[in-house]
C-alpha cells in the first residue's frame, strides 16, 4: 500500500490474505474483518516519551505550550498512550501543545535531537539501533507506555487449515542461526517470531482499557 491510511482500508475491507500491522489496527481490523493472529514477534516493547537532557523538562506537566512529534494517530507506542497521559492532566492537544505526526521513527528521533520537536513519542527499542548510536545519550524518558507485544502475523479467517500450519511454520522457522533469517529480524527489531492466537492481543487490549481506567480513577 503506498500509505498507512489505504493500507488499513484495505485490511478492513479483507483485501490481503497475511497481515503484519500494528497492535492496535489488528484489534480495529478485527471489528470489520475476523483476520487470525498466528505468530508475533519476541520480546515486547514500550513506548516513550523522550526529551533532550538539556531541555530542563523533566515531568509531562512541562510539555505545555511545546512542540511534540508522534509516529501516527492510531499507534499505541507512538501516541495513543501518551495522548491519554496528557488528556489524564487535563491537557488537549492543539490546545495546551502543538503535535505533528512525522510517521517516521528516525524523523522523530533526529528531530528531538536536532531541537526541531521539543518531545518526541516513540517505541523506545528503536533507540538500539545503531544509527542512533551518536545522539541516544542526549535524550532522556519522561514516561513509558505498559509493556506492548510485538505486531502480529495474521491471516483472514477463510484460510485452510494447512496453509495456516504452513506459514506458521514458516514464520517461526525465521531465526538468527542464517544470514537472511538474522538480517529480516533485525529489521523488524525483534529476537524471534513464536506462535500465538488471538488471546495474546485480546489480553492487550484489556490491559489497556484497565490502566486507561486505574489512572482516571487516580486522577480523580
Amino acid at each position: 500500500a503506498p500509505n498507512a491510511q489505504q493500507f488499513n482500508q484495505r485490511a478492513m475491507a479483507g483485501d490481503y490474505d497475511l497481515i503484519w500491522t500494528c497492535n492496535t489496527c489488528f484489534i480495529q481490523t478485527r471489528k470489520k474483518i475476523s483476520y487470525n493472529a498466528i505468530a508475533s514477534g519476541y520480546p515486547s516493547f514500550q513506548g516513550g516519551v523522550i526529551v533532550r537532557k538539556d531541555s530542563n523538562i523533566s515531568e509531562l506537566s512541562q510539555l505545555k505550550g511545546k512542540r511534540i512529534a508522534a509516529m501516527s494517530k492510531v499507534s499505541y507506542a507512538g501516541h495513543k498512550f501518551f495522548k491519554k497521559k496528557m488528556d489524564d492532566i487535563g491537557y488537549n492537544a492543539g490546545i495546551d501543545y502543538s503535535i505533528k505526526f512525522v510517521g517516521k521513527l528516525d524523523s522523530i528521533i533526529f528531530s528531538v535531537a536536532g531541537r526541531q520537536y521539543d518531545a518526541g513519542i516513540i517505541r523506545l527499542d528503536a533507540l538500539n539501533s545503531s544509527k542512533f548510536k551518536q545522539i541516544r545519550n542526549q535524550f532522556s524518558v519522561l514516561a513509558t507506555s505498559i509493556d506492548i507485544p510485538q505486531f502480529p502475523f495474521a491471516l483472514k479467517p477463510d484460510t485452510a487449515p494447512y496453509l495456516v500450519e504452513q506459514i506458521m511454520t514458516a514464520l517461526t522457522g525465521i531465526n538468527q542461526e542464517t544470514a537472511i533469517g538474522s538480517s529480516i529480524l533485525k529489521s523488524l527489531r525483534i529476537k524471534g517470531i513464536t506462535s500465538c492466537d488471538n488471546t495474546k492481543y485480546e489480553e492487550f487490549s484489556r490491559k489497556m482499557l484497565e490502566t486507561s481506567a486505574e489512572t482516571q480513577r487516580n486522577t480523580q
